[in-house]
């Protein structure tokens, strides 16, 4: 992964994917750069954690199981 965030993200990244293992080994590296992360599983989880906090930073999977990621980013974008 030759691509950095920024290093001084104003609050944690919210990292969604639907793969477990894609999705620790990503928070990892993120955690690497310094950063706060939350992880999560699902499209239902991205609404519930950003209900909760507010998170700048949202690398999402496009292949998430229970909505296409493309289509929440597109609803995300929205707001």
């Amino acid at each position: 992964m030759n691509a950095a965030l920024p290093p001084q993200i104003p609050g944690p990244v919210l990292l969604a994917a639907a793969d477990g293992a894609d999705r620790a080994s990503l928070a990892a590296r993120v955690r690497g750069l310094g950063h706060e992360v939350t992880e999560v599983a699902d499209a239902a989880g991205i609404l519930e954690t950003l209900a909760r906090r507010h998170h700048p930073v949202i690398l999402c999977d496009l292949r998430l199981s229970t909505e296409q990621g493309a289509a929440l980013c597109g609803e995300l974008r929205g707001r």
